[in-house]
């Protein structure tokens, strides 16, 4: 939804229409919307795309099995029932490394062993620094504390018109502002 408010664009194959082509213009995932509406993903004949291509569906498709069927929250989307599009089921799995055979110190080890050659492997990009799962966002989360979190103006238009919708007072939403 932030893509579609004018806020950071999607990967140019982030989503799939309806007639199998794909795109980075998240419209056909929430289909026409009417001024002052909200976007519904519900809505669009599109989707979002597995990331990572056939790995990535993979662990999706995995994903939706353990969080949608196995938990009974329901997968997102089946023969009888097409139109169900999303599910918010949650599954978690959690390992002791002694169940393994290894103590923990040894897998912390590894794990950090395994961090240090990854991060010393040759970025994609001259000057950048390889990421490891989470430093990115800790980098974001840093800085948008610092800075503030950015919000295209279209959003924050309709942030605003919902605490009006919703009764807030225009002195209060002038406090929000400062």
């Amino acid at each position: 939804m932030v893509a579609l408010k004018g806020g950071k664009p999607l990967p140019d194959d982030a989503i799939i229409t309806e007639s199998g082509d794909v795109t980075g213009n998240p419209k056909p995932l929430y289909g026409d919307t009417n001024q002052g509406e909200f976007p519904n993903p519900s809505n669009g004949p599109g989707a979002l795309r597995a990331f990572g291509n056939h790995k990535g569906s993979g662990l999706n498709f995995l994903m939706e099995m353990m969080a949608g069927a196995l938990t009974g929250s329901g997968c997102a989307g089946t023969l009888s029932e097409p139109q169900r599009r999303f599910c918010n089921g949650m599954f978690s799995m959690y390992f002791s490394p002694n169940a393994f055979g290894h103590s923990e110190n040894s897998f912390v080890s590894e794990v950090k062993a395994y961090v240090e050659f990854l991060k010393s492997s040759r970025p994609t990009e001259a000057g950048e620094e390889v990421l490891i799962p989470g430093e990115k966002e800790k980098q974001v989360m840093a800085e948008r504390l610092k800075s503030g979190l950015p919000l295209a103006p279209e959003a924050w238009e309709d942030i605003v018109k919902t605490a009006r919708d919703s009764g807030m007072g225009q002195s209060n939403i002038d406090l929000i502002l400062q």
